[in-house]
């Protein structure tokens, strides 16, 4: 019992050590003067980020948001499009460069996923369709979600490989010691070059940039933690913050500086854990506290919609009906009046 009980102290340690060495950050690159972004008194948790991008455009969310680091800001005045590179961390620091304000980021989640913040934009009935972009790497292929699939689509690793050969973005930014031959240098930059093309197009079609909808991109690099242990892991990180700065100023001038861009770095691994051990924890509350306690079943989240429609459609009823009868009380039956014109009609037939 002893043995077993010095082992589970020994595993909650190593799992706070982890924790304590993971060097997760969200990253502010660029926002407009109509956000502020303050010193929080607490760690933003990785599952807050969806509702603080809804937040930035003064939109409300379903997920509970502790982090008081971004204040409310002007309602009138929102950022027009937010942009997020979300990268898997490494045991190796990643510095980004040109940061304006850093938080530490304390990972209650698994993988990061930002399908809440698309399906929010794409539920609002806008005048115009807003521009979104969701895009990843999975195995040979980069899945990209967008609402104009006419503009930005998925894509195979051989294509991008034959368009960088094709093009001279190689000679443009500084890849070092980053080569093709290596499907693992490939991979990163075929992720950084994506990142470049799109942004591109954009700047091709800013048709779709004209309406007052907001835009949201989500470029997830993975590739970066298969270099940590490679000689190529510097110029990677160089490559990566010449990306992200490129693209941070085409922004800029795409959205005459009305865009906030963020950068989170979080171990998808480490959230993989946390969510599987938060939800057996979940369980065994549940199923305790409802051995104890005789619940009512919750409503649904549709029934403050519902009360309030029944509460003041009830309100406007009784208040018009109670004006009608009022004024029908008080009518005077003159000639004018069309209970008098009746009446007398009647008396004459008589």
């Amino acid at each position: 019992m002893e043995i077993r009980f010095l082992f589970l102290v020994l595993i909650k340690i190593l799992t706070s050590l982890i924790l304590l060495a993971q060097c997760n950050q969200f990253s502010v690159m660029h926002h407009p003067d109509s956000v502020h972004f303050v010193t929080p008194t607490n760690k933003l948790q990785s599952s807050e980020i969806p509702a603080t991008v809804l937040s930035l455009f003064g939109l409300s969310s379903d997920i509970p948001m502790k982090w008081d680091g971004l204040l409310a800001g002007n309602i009138f005045k929102r950022p027009k499009a937010v942009v997020m590179f979300a990268i898997d961390s490494t045991k190796k620091d990643i510095p980004i460069k040109n940061n304006i304000n850093n938080f530490d980021l304390q990972q209650d989640s698994g993988d990061l996923s930002m399908q809440v913040v698309n399906n929010k934009l794409e539920k609002i009935d806008w005048r115009v369709k807003p521009l979104t972009i969701d895009s990843s790497m999975d195995n040979q292929l980069f899945d990209t979600r967008s609402s104009y699939s006419e503009l930005v689509n998925s894509r195979t690793i051989d294509s991008i490989q034959s368009d960088l050969e094709k093009s001279d973005w190689m000679k443009q930014h500084k890849t070092g010691s980053l080569v093709f031959t290596s499907d693992v240098d490939l991979a990163f930059i075929a992720e950084m070059f994506v990142i470049s093309e799109t942004i591109k197009k954009i700047k091709d079609n800013k048709s779709v940039l004209k309406s007052d909808s907001p835009s949201f991109f989500h470029f997830k690099i993975s590739t970066l933690k298969a270099l940590e242990d490679k000689p190529a892991y510097d110029d990677a990180i160089n490559l990566l913050n010449d990306v992200f700065s490129e693209a941070r100023d085409e922004l800029i001038s795409l959205f005459s500086g009305n865009v906030v861009v963020a950068v989170v770095t979080m171990n998808p691994d480490l959230g993989t854990k946390l969510m599987i051990s938060r939800h057996l924890q979940e369980a065994n509350a549940t199923i305790d506290t409802e051995s104890k306690f005789n619940r009512a079943p919750k409503y649904t989240y549709m029934y403050p919609v519902i009360f309030n429609i029944v509460l003041w459609f009830m309100i406007a009823f009784v208040i018009t009906l109670t004006w009608i009868s009022w004024s029908i009380w008080h009518m005077d039956p003159g000639r004018d009046s069309v209970i008098y014109r009746m009446t007398t009609q009647r008396l004459k037939r008589d």
